[in-house]
């Protein structure tokens, strides 16, 4: 009978009856070599019998002792099936029950096989055969059935019925005696098996006491707010919990016993310094001392640790990094600009006297005076959150470039300064401040706009302008205030004849005025080519300068300097009735655009004037595209959009120049009668080399076309470019220096009348093709 009853330890615990009732069953089935090798021994020596007494009767038992032994091997196979699929746990009693009476029956069969001899031959040899048989094969009962109480009783006592019956079928006087003889060994079989069950069940229970005890020592380390890591004498790891591997990031497939302090570190590959040292020096030494470990990802952990009285140490970690961090907020307010964490200005000028005094040699300091151009547009469009989050971004920028080499700080506003070492020329400054541009320019994400800023750098350089802190940023400022008279995105280093600039400024507005009234300016056109026709069908107005003592002048030298002057609206009135004239000279199916400033747009009467150039040039208002930049559509909403939709009735194509340099807005480009987009070439940078700027390219091409507008790519230069953008693109048109620069008007001319007579002839030839 299995324990039915739960079993107390000394330390109170228990071990409950279906515990117990699992660990007995499988004490049965664990191990069956010993009646295995008994029931072998068995069938042999009844074998042996049967073939020298010929009796049938033996024979038949021999048959039977050979059928249960398979049946016993069989229930072994089947309980270990059931054991491996958690069947056996369920219902340990009916197991225990087929293997009591598999056993009882085997044993009754040996013991009749005793009496069956006894009855059939008084041979003593087959007797004393038959009898050591069942005597032998009762011998291994405790043995087998130590955790069975149950079993052993059936055994013995279905042992040693038949058994008993022979001796009475001898009839001699001396097996009476043995029967007396008998009654010992079958109580000495009890009482052994009685004492091996109690030395099962004490085993049994210090194992669940030992297992419970683990538990309840696991369940403490595994819900420890602090790492804890123990150590043997000679420092290796011999206990750690969860909480330890959580910090420091450690994955263990193998466990971390047995393994030095340095498998902690290692394993994490983030720590810094003489970390390492020191926990070891620790571990090893058995020494009372709290160590700091700053991981890469700027996570402190503070391991303390305590000697133990045996040898080795205990360790507890805990993440102390909020607490450093508020010590460090203290100190960051006082010095560094709340917005961006960089030095303020206060800060900075105390660096920067520092970093002046400590440099000797042929170190050179470039004070770089950075200030973002339209910035203040961002603000009046987009609102002061938009405009804190792009100084944030610009910051962290500005950071990722000096990388911890050179000094970062932001004065206020939309001002930042750096500080940057050098020992070569002013060259080398200069393509650092270049690089500065470059990456401030890239766009920027922000509440879902993509906004693009340029940058301009006023430098001044330290020995060679000055010694003193003040009087550089003076210096730099002055440079400043000259590279963003240069233009957006210019960088200057500071000279002493900055003065005699301002005066080569004032000359060059009164040459400005001059031309416009001796009409010095001269149109460029670049051709757009259009995917699908195969052929040119729009040319860009670009306007250029003939200055008659300079030359020819771009547009980036005099735009702004007209746009600050007011001249823009006089010039652009120029370039629509000259476009629309030229334009009127092209084959049919060619258009012109146009660009239009955003001054001229609100204060040009850009109806009127349109209205004008057409009717001189007699041209169809559907061949004239005006191209308008972002900043356009966001500068006074109502006035826009009327005086869009008055173009628009006219039939007067607008296109939106430079998609997704400004500040994009899904809401205008799906209410205002936008027909055509012209992306930016910024976004072509990267296409060969990274997915995301394809990405980025194919999400704008795909939108705009889902809005029904036409797409334009500018800045196609290479035949790689254009694969890129046919293949993963719905493009219908591109522009760039791959098909033409831009050309002087009769260039142009000649440019559309040789592709319309070379289209005329391959149509001709084809046509010639197919009658052939």
């Amino acid at each position: 009978m299995l324990a039915s009853q739960n079993t107390k330890a000394p330390d109170g615990s228990r071990l409950v009856g279906a515990e117990l009732a699992e660990s007995q069953v499988e004490a049965l089935y664990s191990d069956v070599r010993s009646f295995v090798i008994g029931g072998i021994g068995v069938c042999v020596a009844a074998l042996v019998v049967a073939l020298r007494t010929g009796s049938l009767a033996v024979y038949a038992l021999v048959a039977l002792l050979a059928g249960i032994l398979l049946v016993r091997l069989a229930a072994k196979a089947a309980y270990n099936r059931a054991w491996a699929s958690g069947e056996a746990a369920a219902n340990p009693r009916r197991w225990a029950f087929w293997y009591n009476f598999a056993a009882t029956a085997h044993i009754t069969f040996i013991s009749l096989l005793c009496l069956v001899v006894f009855l059939v031959t008084e041979e003593p040899l087959d007797r004393m055969l038959a009898m050591a048989t069942i005597l032998g094969y009762m011998a291994g009962i405790p043995g087998r059935n130590f955790a069975n109480p149950l079993g052993v009783n059936l055994q013995i006592g279905f042992g040693a019925a038949p058994l008993l019956a022979s001796m009475g079928v001898a009839g001699k006087e001396y097996s009476i005696l043995t029967c007396v003889l008998f009654l010992p060994y079958f109580l000495g079989l009890k009482m052994l098996a009685v004492r091996l069950r109690g030395l099962f069940l004490q085993a049994t229970q210090r194992a669940h006491d030992l297992s419970a005890m683990a538990d309840r020592f696991d369940t403490a380390l595994t819900n420890m707010s602090h790492g804890l890591a123990m150590f043997g004498r000679n420092g290796e790891i011999i206990v750690y919990n969860d909480r330890l591997l959580q910090l420091l990031d450690v994955e263990t497939p193998g466990g971390l016993y047995g393994r030095p302090i340095s498998a902690l570190l290692a394993n994490a590959g983030r720590a810094q310094g003489d970390s390492e040292a020191a926990l070891r020096a620790c571990a090893e030494n058995n020494l009372m001392q709290a160590v700091e470990v700053v991981m890469d990802d700027d996570t402190v952990l503070e391991f303390t640790f305590q000697p133990m009285a045996a040898g080795g140490a205990v360790a507890l970690v805990q993440d102390i990094t909020e607490k450093k961090r508020d010590a460090a907020r203290i100190e960051q307010l006082a010095l560094f600009d709340e917005l961006t964490g960089l030095a303020n200005r206060a800060h900075f000028r105390s660096l920067l006297a520092d970093t002046l005094a400590a440099t000797t040699g042929e170190t050179k300091l470039a004070l770089m005076f950075i200030d973002l151009d339209e910035f203040k547009q961002v603000n009046d469009t987009l609102g002061h959150s938009a405009g804190d989050a792009l100084i944030r971004q610009v910051a962290q920028r500005l950071k990722d470039i000096a990388d911890g080499r050179n000094l970062v700080a932001r004065l206020g506003g939309d001002e930042f300064v750096v500080l940057h070492a050098f020992t070569g020329g002013v060259e080398h400054v200069e393509r650092a401040a270049h690089a500065l541009i470059q990456q401030i320019s890239k766009p920027y994400s922000i509440d879902r706009h993509t906004i693009m800023v340029g940058a301009s750098i006023g430098i001044s350089i330290y020995p060679t302008h000055d010694l003193a802190a003040e009087q550089l940023l003076k210096k730099a400022d002055l440079a400043l205030y000259r590279a963003k008279a240069d233009g957006r995105g210019s960088c200057r280093v500071f000279e002493p004849a900055m003065g005699v600039q301002a005066i080569e400024r004032r000359e060059l507005e009164f040459d400005l005025r001059q031309a416009i009234a001796n009409e010095e300016f001269e149109l460029h056109y670049q051709p757009i080519f259009n995917l699908e026709k195969r052929q040119f069908t729009v040319c860009e107005a670009l306007v250029r300068w003939r200055h008659p003592r300079r030359g020819l002048i771009g547009p980036g030298e005099f735009i702004s300097v007209a746009e600050e002057m007011g001249l823009i609206v006089d010039i652009g009135k120029w370039v629509l009735k000259q476009a629309c004239a030229e334009c009127a000279t092209w084959p049919e199916d060619v258009c012109v655009a146009v660009n239009i400033s955003p001054l001229q747009f609100r204060r040009g009467d850009i109806v009127t004037s349109v209205a004008e150039a057409l009717d001189l040039a007699n041209l169809r208002p559907a061949r004239l595209e005006l191209e308008l930049t972002e900043s356009v559509l966001l500068q006074d909403v109502a006035f826009t959009s009327l005086t869009m939709k008055l173009l628009h009735m006219r039939q007067v194509a607008i296109s939106l120049d430079d998609f997704g340099t400004g500040y994009s807005s899904l809401s205008y480009m799906n209410e205002l009668p936008l027909s055509k987009v012209k992306i930016d070439r910024s976004f072509l940078a990267g296409i060969e080399k990274t997915n995301k700027a394809m990405l980025m390219l194919r999400g704008l091409t795909r939108l705009s076309a889902e809005l029904g507008l036409s797409v334009v790519i500018e800045g196609v230069e290479t035949e790689s470019q254009l694969k890129l953008i046919t293949d993963s693109t719905d493009v219908q048109m591109v522009q760039g220096y791959l098909f033409s620069r831009p050309l002087p008007a009769e260039d142009v001319r000649k440019l559309l009348r040789d592709e319309r007579e070379n289209a005329r002839l391959n149509l001709r030839a084809a046509q010639l093709r197919a009658t052939s």
